[in-house]
């Protein structure tokens, strides 16, 4: 599976966890505002790829993939609740850094 398809299925999980995760208080609201900003980060990045028509190798960026095969595992073995809001954003944050390095290597 390519790089892109592996943020694409993580895209597809993010979203998939924010619509069934309930907020219940101020804190937890918040920690769902930064999921959106988050996945909102991730969407722009997406979009730049598909723009370009992009298909990121995963020979030519084995250790991001191999990191975001295993992230991709740990959020769809995340329960969907806002109580792992905070494991959500780590892992969500982490993915957005791969892909603006999957974008730098395509504009490169």
């Amino acid at each position: 599976m390519s790089i892109f398809q592996l943020l694409l299925n993580f895209d597809d999980q993010l979203v998939d966890w924010i619509l069934h995760a309930s907020p219940s208080n101020d804190v937890e609201r918040e920690a769902m505002r930064r999921v959106l900003a988050l996945r909102g980060e991730l969407e722009d990045d997406l979009n730049k790829l598909v723009a370009f028509r992009l298909k990121a190798s995963v020979a030519a960026l084995p250790d991001q993939a191999a990191r975001l095969t295993s992230l991709a595992s740990a959020m769809q073995a995340t329960e969907q609740t806002v109580e792992n809001a905070a494991k959500v954003i780590s892992t969500a944050g982490e993915v957005v850094s791969i892909a603006a390095k999957v974008l730098a290597f395509a504009l490169a």
